[in-house]
């Protein structure tokens, strides 16, 4: 559940036909052989994304970033965990939101803006 398999050698995930296979929610890129081999039992919501998936894999960074087909498809897609908050994106490492406000609060009675 919630798996995200990348950049692997063979297929991202595999079943036989003696295994019991069960993918929900999860997704692959760029995995050599293919995404998923064999006929899972279930395969619930998987995402076959069209881009890297990371901010920088290069730096050790996995958060899922914001390209179209890629982290953007995962954010909020996943199952997340009931006991957790924040946790509603596939893949192991969650995404984080830039903190909001910022700005410039001005006066109503100020005409003509500021100086400095």
């Amino acid at each position: 559940m919630d798996c995200l398999a990348v950049n692997n050698g063979g297929y991202g995930f595999q079943t036989s036909l003696s295994e019991v296979g069960v993918l929900v929610n999860c997704a692959g890129f760029n995995n050599t052989s293919g995404n998923v081999y064999g006929a899972p039992i279930l395969n619930e919501g998987f995402l076959d994304l069209s881009a890297d998936p990371f901010m920088d894999a290069a730096g050790h960074d996995y958060r899922p970033n914001n390209i179209a087909g890629g982290g953007a498809a995962l954010r909020a897609a996943g199952v997340g965990v009931a006991s957790q908050t924040n946790n509603e994106d596939i893949g192991a490492v969650q995404h984080t939101d830039p903190a909001g406000g910022g700005g410039l609060l001005i006066h109503p009675g100020m005409d003509g803006g500021m100086r400095g």
